[in-house]
């Protein structure tokens, strides 16, 4: 098992992996999003992580900066350099290995080693999965949000 940054000659293999949760139980994305145009920023940009078994990309998530999440009044306030978690995602076949657990803290633990002090993230309220995984973590629900006709649950975590 390898965990590393993913690669622009990747994309493809990755919005396939998003594509295949798509009425997933507590999956909320649909047939344009996350879209190839996102997953190539998210590369470009330096922030899609994954974990890659016998070659095969098995997981990915996003941390990045999200300046409009970043503004939600329910988040500390003493937030100095946040980076926001998304587009967590295992393959069908690969989950309830505990490959998503893995993931996050492998982000956590790198990006506080470049002093980033929270992690945020919005969770879709009918999610249970991703808010139980969550809540493991140590992410605390700091508030709810509305957007794309849903609710939210607003999510932080001091990892600095």
């Amino acid at each position: 098992m390898e965990i590393r940054k993913a690669k622009l000659d990747e994309a493809q293999e990755i919005l396939t992996i998003y594509k295949s949760l798509i009425g997933y139980e507590g999956c909320l994305w649909d047939d344009y999003y996350p879209s190839i145009d996102v997953v190539e920023n998210d590369i470009k940009n330096d922030s899609l992580y994954l974990i890659e078994i016998n070659n095969l990309i098995v997981a990915v998530a996003h941390a990045g900066i999200d300046e409009e999440l970043f503004k939600f009044e329910g988040f500390s306030k003493d937030m100095k350099n946040p980076r926001d978690l998304a587009r967590v995602a295992v393959r069908k076949e690969y989950q309830k290995q505990g490959l998503a657990k893995t993931l996050i803290e492998y982000i956590e633990k790198d990006l506080k080693s470049k002093n980033v002090d929270y992690m945020v993230l919005t969770a879709g309220k009918t999610n249970q999965k991703a808010l139980r995984l969550y809540e493991k973590l140590g992410y605390r629900i700091c508030g709810t949000t509305e957007a794309l006709d849903m609710e939210w649950y607003c999510q932080e975590k001091r990892i600095g």
